[in-house]
């Protein structure tokens, strides 16, 4: 027991002892601090890459590092570390000579970012408008595929980040839904459609749409080009209703006119999207403002700013047309209108006479008396706010005294008369009526009008108009929508006859073709229905009405049907006068312009 326990003494002694002697001169090596190895997890999008961190506590521990790790989600090589797939985790082993860490790549999905879309308003058959389109990650912005709500496919397009609509399904406004995607992202947007229809003090509508339908079917049945005058406004240029001399007045000349009753500036700052730039005026002659004041109940300094808004986009868009504007009229009654309309001239007068492509004209002027009081015979009778028919001159010299010239139309030559085509949103109730014009010229008497009408009924009522007097009119008729059409009338009394039915039965939705003849002479209408046979038609008197003192240009129109005049042929006296006179000799003329009877007076052959 004693001899154990000296053993250990001396092992004790001598483990203490060592080192003394160590220090008392002995040589030992010094181990290196070779530190800590420290390496960032890292998290990455996928395809993303990072460069490795990795950090020595001490320069003996710094050495080349290996890295290794199972499977393939990520990459790594020079040190850097790239995501390979998403929604996973890997444990990478770094290693050097004298250190070994893990650390944690995650690689995440790619985070594209949002896609939101909105849509302006838009009006159906005018030009597109831009989306707002905004990815909220711009970097991630890829091209975009458009789904449109089915039903409208074909009606909405977005063409270059542009929205349009097209045709006439949108006379109540509707609501469409387009779908957006991106190979990474996706959104729903809803655009607003409606026609641009207008509406006047009392809220009704302008029927705009159809309008200019009826419009630029006119424009080329006219036979007008670019590069002529365009007299564009209100009701002061309404060759339906007030200046309906204006054809006459510019005959076979390059001069058009867009009058629309009701419309103000701001109508015209929509409408001159169909209107006016398409047909590119070298003259643009304006009459507008008067509604912004006595409709709109604008003071002279809100209708100026309108007034002004619409000269200048007409300028801007049509740089190279001299714009001719008429001042506002005073109504022929007491109004604070007239006062605004006297301040509201006085400042277009000032802002035209600093522009050289403005001509500002003083149709004001026109209804004052020296005096200063108002002069009544400028007003059409009856008539408080519009000129006479003998006021028209006025304008006529002020435009000609301010320089305008209207170059001849080339239709003058032109004995060709284009297809008149009409759909069932026009109708005559709208007052979408259209001259029928050869030459250049409105038919208005002493002509003979052949051609064929494709016509398919849509619903209740239909009919066909051939009005020759304001008040009267022939009409291819089913009266009581019985399925056959008859031949009718409108009197100057405003009493419309349609017994006569059975002449040409059609089935609702299906065409039918109806052959016919108009014939006026200088004293009366006839009125002819025609039958084809082998190639040949052969019309059969239906209608004359007798003793017409006073004739208008005709004025063609539908109701509730699709329809399309074509073939139309005229002859007339004044440039056809052999045909003319031999087309309207034989045995109903001798009959019928021998005749007496009452002015206006209807009968049937």
């Amino acid at each position: 027991m004693k001899n154990k326990l000296r053993y250990v003494i001396a092992a004790v002694l001598l483990f203490v002892c060592c080192p003394l002697a160590v220090a008392c001169g002995e040589t030992a090596s010094e181990t290196p601090d070779y530190g800590t190895l420290t390496v960032k997890n890292i998290t990455l999008e996928e395809g993303g890459a990072a460069e490795i961190e990795a950090t020595f506590s001490t320069e003996e521990g710094k050495g080349e590092i290996a890295y290794t790790f199972e499977g393939d989600n990520i990459s790594i090589a020079d040190g850097k570390v790239t995501a390979l797939k998403p929604d996973t985790t890997t444990t990478v082993t770094a290693k050097t000579a004298h250190h070994e860490v893990t650390f944690i790549v995650t690689v995440k999905p790619v985070n594209y970012g949002m896609l939101t879309i909105t849509s302006p308003a838009i009006y159906a058959n005018y030009p597109a408008k831009p989306l707002n389109i905004v990815f909220s990650k711009p970097e991630y912005a890829e091209d975009i595929n458009y789904t449109v709500q089915s039903g409208y496919e074909s009606a909405v397009k977005i063409e270059d980040g542009k929205i349009y609509a097209t045709g006439s399904g949108f006379s109540q406004s509707k609501s469409v839904r387009v779908t957006a995607k991106t190979a990474h992202h996706a959104t729903v947007f809803t655009v607003n459609v409606s026609e641009f229809n207008g509406a006047n003090k009392a809220g009704a509508s302008l029927n705009f749409e159809s309008r200019i339908s009826s419009f630029l079917s006119d424009y080329e049945n006219r036979g007008m080009t670019k590069g002529g005058a365009l007299f564009v406004g209100d009701s002061f240029f309404d060759t339906r209703s007030f200046w309906t001399e204006f054809y006459t007045t510019y005959a076979r000349k390059n001069a058009y006119s867009v009058g629309i009753s009701s419309s103000t500036t701001t109508d015209w700052d929509i409408l001159a999207e169909r209107l006016v730039y398409p047909l590119e005026p070298t003259s643009i002659i304006f009459h507008c403002g008067t509604n912004n004041i006595f409709d709109d109940d604008k003071n002279a300094d809100r209708a100026t700013a309108d007034i002004k808004r619409t000269l200048e986009s007409f300028h801007t868009r049509l740089p190279q047309a001299k714009i001719y504007y008429f001042g506002i009229e005073p109504r022929n009654y007491t109004h604070v209108g007239n006062g605004y309309a006297k301040t509201c001239n006085a400042q277009i007068e000032a802002y035209a006479s600093a522009r050289d492509w403005l001509v500002y004209i003083d149709s004001p002027s026109f209804c004052y008396n020296s005096d200063g009081t108002i002069n009544g015979s400028f007003y059409k009778s009856g008539d408080t706010v519009h000129p006479s028919a003998a006021s028209y001159a006025l304008y006529v010299n002020a435009l000609e005294e301010n320089g305008l010239t209207i170059p001849l139309s080339s239709s003058a030559q032109n004995t060709e008369i284009k297809e008149i085509v009409m759909t069932s949103s026009q109708s005559i109730a709208k007052g979408d009526l259209m001259n029928v014009v050869y030459r250049g010229l409105s038919l208005k008497n002493e002509f003979v009008l052949t051609g064929k009408i494709d016509v398919t009924v849509v619903d209740s009522n239909p009919h066909i108009q051939f009005g020759f007097h304001s008040r009267c009119r022939f009409l291819i008729w089913d009266s009581n929508t019985t399925g056959s059409f008859g031949i009718g009338w409108r009197d100057a009394n405003n009493i419309h006859i349609g017994k006569d039915v059975g002449l040409v039965p059609y089935t609702k939705n299906v065409k039918v073709t109806i052959p016919f003849k108009l014939a006026i002479t200088s004293k009366n209408a006839y009125f002819y229905l025609g039958n084809e046979n082998g190639g040949t038609v052969e019309y059969t008197l239906k209608a004359v009405c007798k003793n017409v003192t006073t004739f208008s240009n005709l004025a063609y129109g539908t109701e509730a049907m699709n329809s399309r005049a074509y073939d139309l042929v005229a002859k007339t006296k004044a440039d056809d006068s052999a045909e003319y006179d031999a087309l309207t000799a034989g045995a109903e003329f001798t009959k019928y312009e021998n005749a007496g009877g009452s002015e206006y007076e209807f009968v049937r052959a």
